[in-house]
């Protein structure tokens, strides 16, 4: 949805301290004050505005810097979805919000970027791979998930820059 800083400016205050969003003009069972923000099951506080559901932290983007262009998303910087501070919210593509993402529940190493291969042909060892352009790229095999690791990491910071999240 497109949020135009007209409206937003209209409906919504926040407070850059805390990261709350409130309600500044009346709408639905909402009234001037309210604290406004349900939990979704994906983690990102949500409102439902104008017959949509509208994610607190690109409200909050729009009240402090403008109208987001299509072609960018807002990006928690320190991947905590319910930390909507203005600090910690930056503009940039799909591609490089996905980068930043924590790592998966179901990863059995405990590190981004490493799994343990226990095939005969690989020897019984630690992978270390990136994702670059969709692609899988192994960094190699190692002895350690540690040496793995630090290979994912110096990979992660040369593709990944200020979005490599460790």
């Amino acid at each position: 949805m497109n949020l135009s800083l007209e409206t937003v400016r209209n409906f919504f205050s926040y407070d850059e301290t805390t990261g709350i969003l409130y309600c500044k003009s009346p709408f639905g069972s909402k009234s001037p004050g309210d604290t406004l923000g349900v939990k979704t099951d994906t983690g990102y506080l949500r409102v439902f505005f104008n017959g949509k559901n509208i994610r607190v932290h690109r409200i909050i983007w729009v009240l402090k810097y403008g109208e987001i262009p299509s072609t960018l998303v807002v990006d928690h910087i320190d991947g905590d979805k319910l930390n909507n501070r203005i600090t910690n919210l930056r503009l940039c593509t799909q591609n490089q919000n996905t980068r930043n993402r924590r790592i998966h529940s179901n990863n059995a190493a405990g590190l981004k970027g490493v799994y343990f291969n226990d095939s005969p042909r690989n020897r019984k060892k630690w992978i270390a791979q990136i994702s670059i352009a969709k692609k899988k790229i192994r960094l190699g095999r190692f002895h350690t998930k540690e040496e793995a690791h630090r290979a994912y990491v110096a990979a992660s910071r040369q593709y990944h820059g200020d979005f490599s999240s460790i």
